[in-house]
């Protein structure tokens, strides 16, 4: 029996997510591509020529400490260790930037982030979570490969802590988030469950929806209702969607040199048990608690993303804009693939760019 019904999960579902890419909900709006006017950044050049392990790197060591604390209490009453580095600036700290990362990400991915943003004159300590389960956190389960989760609202509650525990006690003048594909769902289930603290974050690709092909909502939930008794911490599927999840040739393989040389963040597929999560957070408490969204945010994404929901992107944005206390602009990037901020230079650049130029804007 249970190999029947995993067989006919993975027949169902992964199908239904190797479609992704030609089954996306439409979104008609594109913004063109506009030159980027801020200070120079890495480029790929840079990158092919060693810059990443040369440079850059030594740079995020040199400038950062790394802690712990305990996450949220497990099903089984376990805390998991939750890691994180915090990387100051060579000018006076103005203030603090949280980074939220996404799936099977950890901290070092960010680090050409942190540093173009400090070598152009963002005088922010930048915060990085690495969120339970995966990056330098205590993995979940035996099979450390595993990227899984028990309640898609541990992640938001470990969230909260490093906030109120780690960035808060420092009084920070300025506070801003910075969050990426499942990293941003996560922030943005924040932001509903915590409105006031955060006034300033930049989004790119979040995960307000996932994107589930041509499986109809339906027949999933029915699916991964049976996973949730015989395969909730059973792969979903065994391999990752395949990549790169850039157009970037010279960026495209930073996270395979992350896991080189540091083999401990390695991590696999989602579990059945990560993925019902997933949706369910997106589905239903996000979609419902939107109006609670208090910050004012930025927002860019791939115009054909094919891991996350695009139309469920847009439609989060537009209820964060009619709800008359916060501000949602959304930046559509045609030719981008999901991880926008590790694209090529031309895309890059006006992600970067624009996330400078918003976050001195709004710094007191």
């Amino acid at each position: 029996m249970r190999a029947w019904v995993h067989s006919t999960l993975v027949a169902l579902c992964v199908t239904g997510l190797s479609a992704c890419s030609s089954a996306q909900e439409g979104d008609d709006e594109e913004q063109a591509l506009e030159e980027a006017t801020e200070p120079h950044f890495t480029t790929e050049a840079d990158l092919l020529a060693g810059k990443f392990e040369g440079e850059i790197l030594p740079y995020f060591k040199s400038h950062s400490r790394r802690g712990q604390f305990d996450g949220s209490p497990r099903r089984d009453g376990s805390r998991p260790k939750i890691v994180y580095d915090i990387v100051t600036p060579d000018a006076p700290s103005q203030g603090a930037l949280v980074i939220s990362h996404g799936m099977t990400e950890n901290s070092v991915k960010y680090a050409e982030l942190v540093y173009d943003l400090h070598r152009a004159g963002l005088p922010l300590t930048m915060y990085l979570i690495n969120h339970r389960g995966q990056g330098f956190s205590e993995r979940l389960l035996d099979d450390p490969m595993k990227c899984h989760v028990d309640d898609f609202e541990l992640y938001v509650d470990d969230f909260a802590t490093f906030v109120d525990k780690i960035v808060e006690p420092a009084k920070q003048k300025n506070l801003f988030a910075f969050a990426h594909s499942m990293g941003g769902g996560i922030f943005t289930r924040y932001l509903e469950r915590h409105p006031g603290v955060f006034k300033t974050a930049v989004l790119s690709s979040p995960m307000h929806g996932v994107n589930t092909g041509w499986v109809p909502g339906g027949a999933l939930r029915l699916v991964l209702d049976a996973a949730a008794v015989v395969a909730r911490e059973e792969y979903f599927p065994k391999e990752p969607p395949p990549g790169p999840y850039t157009t970037s040739a010279a960026r495209g393989p930073i996270q395979e040199q992350v896991y080189r040389l540091y083999p401990e963040t390695k991590i696999g597929s989602i579990t059945w048990g990560w993925f019902s999560e997933a949706l369910n957070i997106t589905r239903g408490p996000m979609k419902r608690d939107v109006s609670n969204i208090t910050a004012d945010i930025k927002l860019f994404h791939a115009a054909d993303d094919n891991l996350v929901n695009v139309s469920a992107i847009t439609d989060v944005c537009n209820a964060i804009n009619k709800s008359g206390h916060a501000t949602c602009d959304r930046v559509s990037l045609p030719g981008a693939k999901h991880e926008v901020w590790l694209e090529r230079d031309e895309i890059r650049n006006v992600v970067v760019g624009q996330t400078l130029k918003f976050f001195k804007q709004r710094m007191r």
